[in-house]
């Protein structure tokens, strides 16, 4: 039986007034800073994927999610 991985939530938020952030939950790592929403979005993917079973949230400034992608890892017994 395979070991449950915990979720990993990334997230890209504006860091008004300069660019966007791309941070990971519950990281000791640092945040990522970005000129341009495209930019961060793309790293942030990126990062999720290589990172899986994960969730990436893109937000406003309320905190409100605008969009949301989730990846999770295939077990090569099933596929």
């Amino acid at each position: 039986m395979a070991a449950v991985k915990s979720v990993k939530v990334f997230k890209v938020e504006s860091a008004q007034p300069y660019g966007w952030v791309v941070s990971m939950s519950d990281s000791v790592t640092k945040p990522h800073f970005f000129i341009n929403r495209a930019l961060a979005t793309n790293y942030a993917r990126l990062w999720a994927k290589a990172n899986s079973p994960s969730v990436l949230r893109v937000v406003d400034l309320q905190g409100k999610t605008l969009k949301e992608w989730s990846y999770s890892s295939v077990d090569a017994l099933y596929a």
